[in-house]
């Protein structure tokens, strides 16, 4: 089956289309996958902007139970895996490339 990731680099303004993205494969049972580098990773701590930590928290509902997060973007922001609204797996650089070479449409 095809499938999605969503690459989530950078500003909020663009992770909103993203997530309308997300909703739309949603409604077509295309499975998702996401994952976050860069500056990207700020969209995961809590004190981001209430829409996007309401999204974060209820992933199930979209069927995603993993988020993952590049290991060298947490080191750049000074972040670890419990500074984060929701539960991740923490990949290096060489598994973001591996990740996004499986999918079959990647959303950045």
């Amino acid at each position: 089956m095809k499938n999605i990731l969503i690459l989530f680099q950078n500003n909020t303004e663009h992770a909103k289309a993203q997530l309308d993205i997300l909703h739309a494969a949603y409604a077509f049972e295309i499975p998702v996958k996401l994952a976050f580098c860069q500056s990207g990773v700020l969209l995961l701590k809590p004190t981001v902007e209430p829409s996007f930590t309401a999204f974060f928290k209820e992933l199930s509902i979209y069927d995603i139970d993993t988020c993952y997060v590049e290991q060298e973007s947490l080191t750049q922001y000074q972040l670890t895996p419990n500074d984060l609204m929701c539960a991740v797996t923490v990949i290096s650089q060489e598994e973001l490339y591996r990740l996004k070479g499986a999918a079959h449409w990647v959303v950045n």
